[in-house]
């Protein structure tokens, strides 16, 4: 089922309920709110906090490529470089957090890719660290 096609709003993020946002542009399904508030997770915990259908996190749901996590951002914005106004809760903690991706890096699976949307970078990290979570459904 195209999630997106059952939308009202035209443009690129059509509401699924009251919890998620369809991006028509990549067929991904976003929270509407992100872990920003939650406890940062280790690499391994964020992967199984996405896996475990809870009240939160629907089922289906993973843990994002780099490359999605970067297809949220919007140059032509100021920092936090995302749609405010599509995902709640961006405005006031998303600036100088980073968040897990599942891209580990090429050189070796100890590190994996995080992004931070405040100043639009991305950087490795040991996946025993801790970052936030903002988990998606939809193809890899």
């Amino acid at each position: 089922m195209d999630l997106c096609n059952g939308g009202t709003t035209v443009g690129r993020f059509v509401p699924i309920g009251t919890t998620e946002v369809c991006d028509r542009t990549t067929g991904l399904t976003w929270r509407k709110t992100q872990d920003a508030a939650a406890t940062a997770k280790t690499y391994a915990e964020a992967v199984t906090w996405c896996q475990t259908p809870t009240a939160t996190v629907a089922t289906g749901s993973r843990l994002p490529e780099v490359n999605e996590l970067l297809s949220l951002v919007d140059y032509s914005l100021s920092p936090p470089a995302l749609l405010v106004g599509v995902f709640t809760g961006v405005a006031t903690r998303v600036a100088s957090d980073y968040y897990w991706s599942a891209s580990s890096n090429t050189s070796g699976q100890a590190k994996a890719w995080i992004v931070a949307f405040g100043n639009v970078s991305m950087i490795t990290d040991a996946k025993t660290a801790t970052h936030h979570v903002w988990c998606i459904r939809g193809p890899m």
